[in-house]
């Protein structure tokens, strides 16, 4: 009788233990499983804000509204614009690619986007700040006007690697008036006395960061930063992104056909 009463307090005890450590696992996976779906809902949400903040830049540049809600109301976005350029320098604050041209504008436009003849850069120089750790070579293009409808280019290179590109002349930049971390160089543009229209930077063989340092005169405006800051959920608490589109004004006609085959630009 007593070993009866035995064999079953044992069994009860490994049954209990069992039980334990069955209940254990399933709260560690139910606790597991709560965690992914945690982390899958944060990305997706994630995904959502980004693409919301697209569509609302999307929804600016085609209405000229600065609020955008979702279909579905549950998430939206808001779009705030600032102009590049009005100051004594024009900096786009990202990362040329190698053979990628940069674009500088020294003439105005009107609303419709066009060149505005009348308003140039006052400013008698314009030199170039570059990146320092920049290797290679930097070639520009500088595009000016003599008379109605008659552009002149005058083209230079640089090279900051010895003899990177044959022709170019080897600089070594100094600091100069750039911020810290870039390096000035001049480009000896006579600019008073002419109608100066733009310049066309163009790193050779390596990307990094430029931007273009006035002598205290005010560049005109090269164009508008986009940032949209897409919400999902909760406007204070919800999940946000934010998107930024730099939209510059196109490279005229004259300025392609002189990159590309010289066109009817006089090249000095």
């Amino acid at each position: 009788m007593n070993n009866m009463k035995s064999k079953k307090g044992q069994v009860a005890l490994i049954v209990l233990l069992v039980s334990a450590v069955v209940m254990t696992i399933g709260l560690g996976m139910s606790k597991k499983t709560a965690v992914n779906l945690r982390v899958e809902t944060n990305e997706e949400e994630l995904k959502q804000a980004f693409n919301t903040a697209e569509s609302g830049i999307e929804y600016f540049l085609g209405t000229g509204k600065t609020n955008f809600v979702a279909i579905d109301s549950l998430s939206q976005a808001e779009v705030v614009t600032s102009n590049i350029g009005q100051g004594s320098t024009v900096n786009f604050n990202q990362y040329t690619l190698p053979n990628t041209n940069i674009v500088y504008w020294l003439v105005a436009h009107t609303d419709e986007g066009e060149i505005d003849e009348t308003r140039f850069y006052q400013g008698a120089t314009a030199d170039l700040c570059i990146e320092n750790g920049f290797t290679g070579a930097v070639k520009v293009d500088y595009f000016y006007q003599t008379g109605t409808g008659v552009y002149q280019v005058s083209r230079s290179g640089y090279n900051l690697t010895a003899d990177y590109v044959s022709g170019f002349t080897n600089v070594t930049p100094i600091q100069g008036n750039c911020a810290s971390g870039y390096r000035q160089q001049s480009l000896g543009l006579t600019l008073s006395g002419m109608n100066p229209l733009l310049l066309v930077v163009k790193p050779i063989g390596n990307g990094g960061r430029f931007y273009l340092l006035g002598d205290g005169q005010l560049f005109p405006i090269q164009g508008v930063n986009i940032s949209a800051t897409g919400k999902v959920g909760d406007v204070n608490t919800g999940v946000k992104r934010k998107v930024n589109v730099i939209q510059t004004y196109q490279m005229p006609s004259f300025a392609l056909e002189a990159i590309t085959a010289f066109g009817n630009v006089l090249s000095n």
